[in-house]
């Protein structure tokens, strides 16, 4: 079994009994501002409770609620311009059985399955990998490792435990690093890189590092980890992230995977087969959903996001049921897709003997 003592709060009371009149709204409220700040830590206060929809004194009662409730002290530097955290608390008390902690190593291939996406999926990884840590069986915690790092492999889409851990310490010590990177888009080789990693998150069931590239410098790219051959640590090397660096900004207008600055609108019609499954669903922040006035059952799905392209390959999966309307560079690039396909199965059809 583990058991593992572990320093609670101030108040050892839950939360919602310490303050009987607080609301899971307000819970929420916290755990947002929370997320926020360290997803995104270079952002001023009004920035911050703005996006939030919070009011500035509403704002400063949850900076203080965090402080003195959940022990999670957090601080703004004009200086540095971004927050600084100074103390983050810790998870109650934990008693894991081995069955149960293998359960929960496998099951996080069955969650990267499901598509969890961004960085709450791979806290969530961190998170495992630590409880495998604390487990206090020498023999069976190796087990569970091998174990962690097959799921982390097979199912986690390639990515190696040890080239990950490394990025993780150059990510914390702000240390530069030299990758080995099999480039698809280069020409599919591998090439060297030194980057300054900031953030590493889930996307579309694999892991991503968002980097600025030193060796195309000015550039902050995206890094698919698994296709990372090596990494390495430059020695006596540090920097800072970059002021105008945003994770939420940089991806807010991706649709899938690729992010972006200049958003292009798209518009897509579904007919009334599959429109009812396209309304219940919230597939992007941007999306407007409204009747077809010319098609009665039919919507116009639309979105703004930095590659158009996304959205169509997406909508093929609707088949006849969907159709781009907007922009006519979407249509062109749909129309040409469909006729090479019409091509190559045209190709494949045998001509039908003759009886004579």
């Amino acid at each position: 079994m583990l058991f593992v003592i572990i320093p609670l709060p101030h108040e050892h009371a839950p939360l919602n009994e310490r303050h009987p009149m607080a609301s899971n709204a307000n819970i929420f409220n916290l755990l947002k501002i929370i997320a926020e700040i360290k997803t995104n830590p270079r952002q001023t206060p009004e920035q911050l409770y703005t996006s939030l929809g919070i009011s500035k004194s509403g704002f400063y009662k949850y900076m203080r609620r965090l402080r003195t409730e959940l022990d999670f002290d957090v601080r703004y530097s004009r200086k540095s311009a971004c927050f600084i955290i100074e103390n983050e608390p810790f998870l109650p008390t934990l008693n894991l059985e081995f069955d149960e902690l293998s359960a929960l190593v496998r099951s996080m291939g069955q969650f990267y399955a499901s598509g969890g996406d961004y960085v709450t999926t791979y806290h969530a990884l961190k998170a495992v990998r630590k409880f495998v840590a604390l487990f206090p069986n020498q023999q069976i915690r190796r087990q569970l490792q091998d174990i962690f790092g097959e799921t982390l492999y097979n199912e986690g889409y390639g990515c190696k435990e040890k080239i990950l851990r490394i990025i993780e310490q150059a990510i914390e010590d702000h240390r530069i690093l030299r990758i080995r990177y099999f480039s698809i888009s280069e020409g599919r080789q591998e090439l060297e890189h030194d980057i300054e990693p900031y953030m590493i998150y889930f996307k579309r069931r694999a892991l991503y590092l968002d980097a600025h590239c030193r060796t195309h410098w000015g550039t902050i790219r995206m890094y698919r980890l698994n296709r990372v051959r090596q990494a390495a640590i430059v020695p006596d090397s540090s920097f800072e992230v970059r002021d105008d660096y945003s994770f939420k900004q940089r991806h807010q207008h991706a649709f899938l995977i690729y992010p972006g600055d200049t958003p292009v609108t798209v518009k897509i019609r579904f007919n009334q087969h599959k429109a009812p499954y396209i309304e219940e669903v919230c597939w992007h922040p941007s999306q407007k959903i409204t009747p077809d006035p010319d098609h009665p059952g039919s919507i116009i799905f639309e979105v703004s996001v930095a590659y158009p392209k996304e959205v169509v390959w997406w909508m093929r999966r609707w088949c006849q049921d969907a159709e781009v309307l907007e922009p006519q560079e979407m249509r062109d690039y749909m129309l040409e897709i469909a006729r090479q396909e019409v091509a190559m199965y045209e190709r494949s059809i045998q001509p039908t003997k003759q009886i004579h």
